[in-house]
């Protein structure tokens, strides 16, 4: 499934190299490196590219937007099991990881 990403990949890493904002482009690279999706749940470009751009937006921007902003982000939703996440009723509990990773890695 990964292969579908490849190509964004390869454009993300070809921008970085030869984008007149280099320090976007490797700030955005720093931060894809803490706020990991991963091709394994993120099987299409088309689900990646927002994810990239909502970095390269955030960049230089406040840590706490960027918070928000990657918790409304359809690509860390479904990497970390926001989707469709219920919540408790009777036995079932929530899905809570991406509280713990919010509160673990992301801050």
């Amino acid at each position: 499934s990964s292969q579908f990403i490849t190509p964004t990949q390869q454009e993300f890493f070809l921008n970085a190299v030869r984008g007149s904002d280099q320090l976007r482009q490797r700030m955005t690279w720093a931060l894809s490196q803490i706020w990991v999706v991963s091709a394994a749940r993120i099987t299409l470009g088309e689900q990646y590219v927002p994810y990239i751009r909502l970095l390269q937006q955030h960049a230089f921007g406040n840590y706490f937007d960027l918070m928000r902003a990657m918790s409304l982000s359809p690509a860390m939703g479904r990497y970390l099991d926001m989707v469709n996440n219920g919540r408790a009723m009777g036995p079932r509990l929530p899905n809570e990881n991406y509280a713990r990773e919010l509160l673990q890695l992301f801050s």
